[in-house]
């Protein structure tokens, strides 16, 4: 199927988002846990080039083996992206439904859970994470905070490394639960 001039897997199918203004990505059967879909498509970029604005949510840090940021995946340009770029961030821990991890340089979701036919995909965070960055948020906003140049770095709350956009830290967390998983505890 070809929607917004874009090919989009007859398994999947567009329509207004339910989580955000906009177009969301949802399954047109079901999804079985484990499933893989991908790769990730978007414009090649250094870091450096980002512009301060740039929206943050179409875009994935591509590492390398010892961690560093080979370069950016940005979907934010149709022209360079696919139909993935219409799975949108979890509301809630509870709403997510496929994670991203990284295979060579390529980013793929994965499904976290079975997924109903005619539910919209979206990417979320490891609970325990999730809830702690909603109760750091709401205590920023309750101080009034604006943020400034270095409060756009994201944290993680295992290493204490910073990532200069939320989905490399989500990366990073995924990571941390894989490698815990597969180290038998």
């Amino acid at each position: 199927m070809t929607m917004l001039g874009m090919y989009v897997p007859d398994r999947f199918s567009l329509k207004a988002s339910q989580v955000q203004d906009g177009v969301g990505l949802y399954t047109a059967r079901r999804v079985k846990k484990g499933e893989k879909f991908g790769p990730f498509a978007g414009e090649k970029k250094l870091p450096v080039e980002l512009e301060e604005r740039s929206d943050t949510r179409l875009m994935w840090e591509v590492r390398g083996s010892k961690g560093d940021v080979l370069y950016i995946l940005d979907a934010s340009n149709p022209r360079h992206a696919n139909w993935l770029r219409f799975v949108h961030q979890a509301p809630a821990a509870e709403q997510k439904n496929l994670a991203a991890i990284q295979d060579g340089e390529n980013i793929f979701y994965l499904a976290v859970d079975d997924i109903d036919s005619d539910t919209e995909l979206l990417i979320g965070y490891l609970d325990s994470d999730m809830e702690e960055e909603e109760e750091e948020e709401e205590e920023e906003a309750s101080l009034h905070r604006r943020a400034g140049a270095e409060e756009k770095d994201f944290r993680c709350r295992s290493c204490g490394k910073r990532f200069p956009i939320r989905q490399a830290l989500q990366r990073q967390w995924v990571l941390v639960l894989v490698l815990v998983l597969g180290s038998g505890f």
